[in-house]
């Protein structure tokens, strides 16, 4: 939180191979309160990995 505003990073997410990178870095922000990953693949193994990834940090919100 910010000057009395929840901070909110979006980010349409496809491919593991680069949210393995990505996720740590926006999550361990002591600024951010939510970090929402739209969903934008249809291969199960990314989305089994955002799943987990929900799983793990409650920061993360999947849309």
């Amino acid at each position: 939180m910010k000057d009395g505003y929840k901070i909110v990073v979006n980010t349409a997410a496809g491919r593991r191979r680069y949210l393995q990178y990505l996720i740590p870095l926006v999550i361990s922000d002591q600024l951010v309160d939510r970090y929402d990953l739209w969903v934008n693949t249809t291969d199960k193994l990314d989305v089994a990995f955002l799943e987990r990834m929900a799983e793990e940090f409650p920061k993360i919100n999947l849309i």
